[in-house]
């Protein structure tokens, strides 16, 4: 992957990462260790939509929000995590 070019790994991203294999204990993401910052986002992921879910569990069919929580996470959670770990022009 280059910098500047847009391509296919632009918006699905590489392989690179996939089951963590790319983190080490010397791994650095802008003074932050990358192994902090993965056991953030699984716990963010799950955070935030039970905060959103709280306001209105008792009003809607379970069923309703699983629906929520999944499209969620696909379609705010998902790309707004590539665009902050994928890097300049990944």
């Amino acid at each position: 992957m280059q910098a500047g070019v847009i391509n296919w790994h632009s918006f699905v991203g590489g392989l690179d990462e996939v089951l963590r294999r790319a983190i080490t204990r010397e791994s650095v993401v802008a003074a932050i260790p990358e192994s902090v910052s993965a056991t953030f986002q699984p716990t963010f992921a799950m955070i935030t939509p039970a905060i959103a879910i709280r306001a209105f569990a008792e009003r809607m069919k379970f069923a309703a929000v699983l629906w929520f929580a999944a499209l969620w996470l696909t379609f705010c959670y998902v790309p707004l995590t590539h665009m902050v770990r994928s890097g300049l022009g990944a």
